[in-house]
């Protein structure tokens, strides 16, 4: 007599489980895992079957498999559960291979024990958010990066900064110092400290001591740097801001505005909002622009033109840290220029550039000014330098970086002139990538704004991904009135490879 056979899962879902078992699974993998098993026992008895089965071929052969903690970390640590799987105590004996039949008996004997409390129970309750990333020299015993954040947790950080994410999309960076209450995945608590919040998943709606914030599908900050005064700052969407004790009473604020409440008066003013306040996500790209003066300079950094974390000068030459990280940039042109308007904040961060006409000109002795910033004297152009990258890296946890660059000039109808990108020694040595202007990338002097206007604008970026600790971007310099080669740079992003 045939037996019949048990149901199996779908393909999908056995090569999903496979990924998480090899420890290739991705955040929408655990999320589509912890959705699925709750309501398909034909899936939870298979995936508890090849954990199980996973564990005893290792445990048998003696093999060096990735441990199955790590696994445990991401899918089984959850509050609440305090069964501990039996332990079978045995004689010693020979190692010697175990029938398939009798594994397969082993392995539900297994499952009836560890699996029956903890993996149902901890997949029926969710961990709240992972941390993806870190920043700062003061982050004491806050979580390290891969680790999840449960129910019921209080982040405590004296400095630095957190970058979280939820299994259904959503992604919070909690500034230090301060306290963070994670109720749920949907619900927590700002008692103090800084928030940024960009929510792709769920709703969710935080307490903070002067009331509560609920999204409207948005991207916003939350600044509770301060006992006695709530700021929150909208970039995208809407957010609602109700009274502790009263919903009843409730502002909304849209997307550039901000609502500040203090003193004693609940009813919060609005303004315009900052983005320079907040750190928009550790992993963010840092972008490094040339402005004309301090309001261009406070134009930039507070928008979130191309979404980077910007860091401007009005210097043509000089050196200075990007942002909050560890990177110094130096440089060294012949002098600042603006040219084609601004009307956007996009535009805005390409409207002022570094030129790099022979060093000759202008009077100053910029080959000496390059010596002294540590930067090769070419006789002329432009010379970008970033440097202590590695540190940066190593504090994302990313393994490269992709260099964009943003260029300008006034003349219509140019030819910028190549990008070389050295990460050796500058000096006499070849470039590792030389990065060549083409025609129809050129575009008009107020893009992006509309197509018309005088002068060129161009947006490049090297194909491949850096690793370097220390990057030098040189442009070659031309001579005065010549009007179809430019070097005009307005800005560098760096963005982290991971």
């Amino acid at each position: 007599m045939k037996l019949p056979m048990e149901p199996q899962p779908d393909r999908d879902f056995v090569d999903l489980v496979q990924r998480v078992l090899n420890h290739e699974a991705s955040l929408d993998d655990i999320a589509h895992l912890n959705a699925r098993l709750p309501r398909d026992p034909v899936a939870l008895r298979y995936f508890a079957e090849m954990r199980m089965l996973h564990g005893a071929l290792e445990d048998q052969f003696g093999s060096v498999a990735r441990d199955l903690a790590s696994i445990e970390g991401r899918l089984v640590e959850f509050p609440g559960t305090s069964a501990t799987p039996a332990v079978v105590e045995a004689a010693p004996r020979p190692a010697r291979r175990m029938p398939w039949r009798k594994l397969g008996v082993a392995a539900a004997a297994m499952i009836a024990i560890s699996v029956g409390y903890v993996v149902i129970e901890r997949i029926l309750h969710p961990p709240a958010f992972e941390v993806v990333a870190r920043h700062g020299a003061g982050l004491g015993a806050a979580p390290e990066i891969g680790a999840w954040i449960d129910c019921g947790d209080t982040l405590r950080l004296r400095d630095g900064a957190l970058e979280i994410r939820s299994p259904d999309g959503n992604t919070l960076t909690f500034q230090g110092p301060g306290e963070l209450r994670i109720d749920t995945a949907q619900r927590l608590d700002l008692i103090s400290g800084r928030l940024w919040a960009e929510l792709e998943g769920e709703p969710v709606l935080i307490q903070v001591p002067r009331g509560k914030v609920t999204d409207l599908g948005t991207t916003f900050g939350i600044d509770q740097s301060a006992p006695s005064v709530t700021r929150i700052d909208v970039f995208d969407g809407e957010v609602r801001f109700m009274k502790a004790d009263d919903a009843t009473r409730a502002v909304d604020a849209a997307e550039g505005e901000c609502l500040i409440s203090s003193g004693t008066e609940w009813t919060p003013e609005k303004g315009k909002a900052d983005a320079s306040r907040y750190t928009p996500g550790i992993r963010q790209p840092l972008g490094f622009a040339f402005v004309s003066d301090l309001a261009e300079s406070e134009r930039i950094e507070s928008a979130l033109a191309f979404e980077v974390a910007w860091t401007a000068t009005s210097s043509a030459y000089g050196s200075t840290r990007l942002h909050s990280s560890p990177i110094r940039v130096a440089w060294v042109g012949s002098s600042i220029y603006s040219a084609g308007p601004a009307k956007s904040d996009e535009a805005a961060v390409m409207h002022t550039h570094l030129c790099g006409a022979a060093w000759t000109e202008g009077g100053g002795d910029l080959g000496q000014e390059a010596r002294s910033l540590g930067l090769p004297d070419q006789g002329g152009g432009i010379v970008i330098q970033f440097r202590n990258l590695s540190e940066w890296l190593d504090e994302l946890g990313a393994s490269g970086y992709r260099v964009r660059l943003l260029r300008n000039t006034k003349d219509p109808g140019i030819r910028f002139l190549p990008v070389s990108a050295y990460t050796g020694n500058p000096s006499g040595g070849r470039p590792d990538s030389i990065l060549e202007s083409r025609s129809e990338d050129v575009r008009p002097a107020d893009f992006p704004d509309s197509n018309d206007g005088e002068g060129s604008r161009m947006i490049q970026e090297f194909p491949s991904p850096f690793t370097a600790d220390r990057l030098t971007l040189s442009v070659s310099g031309h001579e005065q009135g010549d009007l179809e080669r430019r070097g005009g740079v307005s800005g560098v992003i760096l963005t982290p490879v991971f």
